[in-house]
C-alpha cells in the first residue's frame, strides 16, 4: 500500500509539473568561457559543444536551431552531423560546432514549455585599458611632459547595451573626457586624448550595462610621467651610404647615434632594439630612428645579380687548380709513385 501510495503520490506531481511548466527545454555550453554582464564570450575559432535538452513526462523531441547575421532568421541545425538521444523522461540534442561569428541558439519542442535561447559572443579578450604616446616611435615606453598621450579601453565588439567612459584620477564624473570608439576586428576602442600631460595620475575605464545599472567594471591605468629635462637629446643625425652590396653577403651596420642620457632607439627594418642591422638583401634604406625621431640613414643599393667581375676571377680560379692537379697527376704517373690521397681546396673571399 504504502509504495502504491507514493507512486499515485509522484505520478499526481509530475502531471501537475508537466501540464503547467514543460516540456522544460535548456542549452548548455562547453566549454566554460568568460562571461561578462551576463553576457557569454568566445575567443574566435573556438569548437563548441551544444546540449539542447528537453525533460518532460511524456517525453517531447527537442529541436536546435540558430541565427546569425548572415542567417538573419533562426534555421534548422545539420541534423546530419547532429546526435539526438531520446530517452525516458528527456530528448536531447548534441552538436558541435567551430566558432566564427556571433551566434544565437534556439531549443524548443511542440509542447507547451518555453523555449531556451542562448546567444554566443565571438571576442578577442576580456576588457582591457591601455595607453601609448601620440607621435613617438612605437618602442618609445616612457613618458614624458608635454608628451600626448592617447588612453585605450577596449572591450567585445559585439556587447550589447554598454557604455564605456574614461574618468579622471579622484573625479566621479565621467564626462571631463570626450570619447571616439574606433572598430577593429572583435574589439571595439574607446579612446580619449590627454595633450600636454603634466603629472602622474590614474585614469580609470568605466564601462556600465542598461541591465546592471547598480554594477560597473572598473579598469585602471597609471601612468607616470617623467620630467622634460630627463629626455634622452640625441646628436644630429647622419647620413651613410653603402653602394654594390651583394645579397648573397651579410653585413652588419652600427647604429651611431648618441646622446646623455642613451635614447632608446631601434632598426625599423627588423624592430630591434639593438644597435646593430644586419642585411642580406642588396637594396632598400633603413632608418635606425631614435625617441625623438632622429634617425640615421643607411642606402643600400645595387644589384641581386653578382657582379660580373666576380664570376671571371672564380672561373680564373678554377682553371688553374684544374691545371695544377693535372700536372701533378701526370709528375706521380711518370715516376711510379701515384697514391690515391684526396687534394682538398679551401677558397675563402669576401667581396662587397
Amino acid at each position: 500500500m504504502i509504495i502504491l501510495l507514493n507512486a499515485l503520490v509522484i505520478s499526481f506531481f509530475l502531471k501537475f509539473v508537466t501540464t503547467d511548466q514543460t516540456p522544460n527545454t535548456q542549452i548548455f555550453v562547453g566549454p566554460p568561457s568568460f562571461s561578462i554582464f551576463e553576457q557569454d564570450f568566445y575567443y574566435p575559432g573556438t569548437r563548441l559543444h551544444i546540449e539542447c535538452l528537453s525533460i518532460s513526462i511524456p517525453p517531447e523531441t527537442a529541436f536546435l536551431e540558430y541565427r546569425t547575421k548572415k542567417t538573419g532568421s533562426f534555421v534548422r541545425i545539420n541534423y546530419q552531423r547532429a546526435i539526438s538521444d531520446d530517452g525516458t523522461f528527456d530528448s536531447g540534442v548534441f552538436y558541435n560546432v567551430s566558432l566564427t561569428e556571433d551566434i544565437e541558439f534556439l531549443c524548443w519542442t511542440r509542447g507547451q514549455g518555453h523555449p531556451s535561447f542562448k546567444h554566443i559572443h565571438v571576442a578577442d579578450g576580456p576588457s582591457k585599458a591601455f595607453y601609448n604616446v601620440g607621435g613617438a616611435p612605437r618602442f618609445q615606453k616612457s613618458v614624458y611632459e608635454q608628451d600626448t598621450v592617447n588612453l585605450f579601453c577596449a572591450i567585445p565588439h559585439s556587447a550589447i547595451n554598454w557604455k564605456v567612459s574614461w574618468r579622471l584620477e579622484n573625479s566621479n564624473s565621467t564626462s571631463d573626457l570626450s570619447v571616439t570608439t574606433l572598430i577593429d576586428g572583435n574589439s571595439k576602442y574607446h579612446v580619449t586624448t590627454v595633450k600636454n600631460i603634466t603629472k602622474s595620475g590614474v585614469y580609470t575605464c568605466v564601462i556600465e550595462a542598461d541591465k546592471f545599472k547598480e554594477r560597473r567594471q572598473l579598469l585602471e591605468t597609471v601612468i607616470k610621467v617623467k620630467p622634460a629635462s630627463t629626455r634622452p637629446e640625441p646628436i644630429k643625425s647622419s647620413k651613410m651610404a653603402i653602394p654594390n652590396c651583394k645579397s648573397s653577403i651579410e653585413i652588419e651596420i652600427q647604429c651611431n647615434i648618441t646622446g646623455h642620457p642613451l635614447p632608446e632607439y631601434s632598426w625599423v627594418t627588423d624592430e630591434s632594439s639593438g644597435s646593430t642591422l644586419t642585411i642580406s638583401e642588396d637594396s632598400g634604406v633603413f632608418q635606425c630612428i631614435d625617441s625623438k625621431n632622429r634617425y640615421v640613414e643607411v642606402n643600400v643599393t645595387g644589384s641581386h645579380r653578382k657582379a660580373l667581375g666576380f664570376y671571371i676571377i672564380v672561373a680564373l680560379l678554377m682553371s688553374v687548380t684544374v691545371g695544377v692537379c693535372v700536372f701533378l697527376i701526370s709528375e706521380r704517373v711518370a715516376n711510379g709513385t701515384e697514391k690515391k690521397r684526396p687534394v682538398q681546396y679551401n677558397l675563402r673571399g669576401h667581396f662587397l
